[in-house]
């Protein structure tokens, strides 16, 4: 399968879903949006995306992901 094929396919297959980030010790909460084909997918682009974000920089140990939730 062409990877154009492929790469449509997927888009087609992608969910939206919303991450919650907390960070207990500086009592921080951060909601992410992100999708995946599933939710440990999600999970897995919700890290990703987080790592880019200046609240996990300053402080990268310290952050969990609670959960991933499915919008709609």
């Amino acid at each position: 399968m062409p990877y154009t094929n492929l790469h449509t396919q997927m888009k087609t297959q992608m969910k939206n879903y919303t991450a919650w980030f907390q960070n207990d010790e500086a009592s921080k909460t951060y909601l992410v949006a992100c999708d995946g084909i599933s939710e440990s997918h999600a999970q897995a682009r919700a890290w990703i995306k987080f790592f880019d974000y200046e609240e996990f920089r300053e402080d990268e140990d310290s952050w969990e992901l609670e959960t991933v939730e499915l919008k709609g």
